[in-house]
């Protein structure tokens, strides 16, 4: 076995995140971050939890809290990008909706902002769960969940027949 070669390319680099709001980027998240938790599960479903710090200096120096703001580009239902790498590289790894917003308040640290995010399957998770679906192919039933719930869903075969579905 040969010996082991080294990376041409340094094997540790800082991971830097970008996010976009509603397709802005917005800087002031990336100064402010605390901390970043993205988690994929089973069967695609994903969700975001970022913590930022909700202090900061206004143009004339007074100290504010930039997310409480009329203009926080922080609001419940905004679309929310995640992307990580280095500059210029990043690699997109959330797309999903701001579902809820935690003010975070203790003796140990600044004022702080908690936002939770979802990806676009939340919308089935918080739909209705009981319907029967007519006997048809499979695809034909992915396509009418799907649709019902705003996704346009890929099928690549699926076309056996199932019965009815409850």
């Amino acid at each position: 076995m040969p010996p082991p070669s080294t990376p041409a390319a340094t094997p540790i680099y800082t991971a830097t995140p970008q996010f976009a709001v509603d397709g802005a980027i917005v800087e002031r998240l990336v100064e402010n971050l605390v901390e970043l938790e993205v988690v994929e599960e089973a069967g695609g479903l994903s969700r975001c939890e970022a913590l930022f710090s909700n202090t900061g200096e206004d143009a004339d120096g007074s100290v504010v809290q930039p997310f409480d703001l009329a203009d926080s580009p922080l609001v419940f239902g905004k679309s929310l990008r995640v992307g990580l790498g280095e500059a210029g590289t990043s690699v997109e790894v959330f797309v999903g909706r701001i579902s809820a917003l935690e003010g975070v308040y203790a003796n140990e640290h600044e004022p702080r902002l908690r936002v939770l995010a979802e990806d676009s399957l939340l919308a089935s998770r918080l739909a209705r769960r009981s319907k029967s679906h007519p006997a048809g192919t499979l695809a034909a039933l992915v396509r009418t969940v799907a649709g019902a719930t705003g996704l346009t869903p890929m099928i690549d075969g699926c076309t056996q027949s199932i019965g009815i579905q409850i």
